[in-house]
């Protein structure tokens, strides 16, 4: 995931975070690994793209896949938000990878036999 400059020199391209988060579930299924993709794609916002993922014990839980991916603000119809990068910060980050990272979105033909239990 990297990111580029405008004309303006401000900041575009695709962040990922990937992690785990508690729900309000009770234990144990209240845990949920989960990744999410932001792309900017430029002034003024309207093809910028939002995608998450959550799993729960590497079960699909939900995906904003199924809609399409990547899927694009507003559904594609422009508008629907602007997302606006702002400097890295410091620290040991690296590409999101399957192996660090079970919630990780997969090849389109990948997390398609991971839904079909392949």
């Amino acid at each position: 995931m990297g990111s580029n400059t405008d004309s303006k020199g401000r900041l575009i391209g695709v962040r990922g975070i990937c992690g785990t988060a508690r729900t309000n579930l009770p234990s144990p299924n209240d845990k949920v690994d989960f990744v999410v993709r932001a792309r900017d794609a430029g002034e003024p916002g309207v093809l910028d793209e939002f995608d998450i993922q959550l799993r729960q014990n590497f079960n699909l839980v939900y995906t904003t896949v199924n809609a399409g991916y990547p899927h694009k603000l507003n559904d594609g119809n422009g508008g629907g938000g602007n997302i606006q990068l702002h400097g890295p910060t410091t620290g040991n980050f690296s590409p999101l990878d399957p192996s660090t990272c079970p919630a990780n979105f997969a090849s389109r033909a990948a997390e398609s036999r991971l839904r079909q239990g392949r």
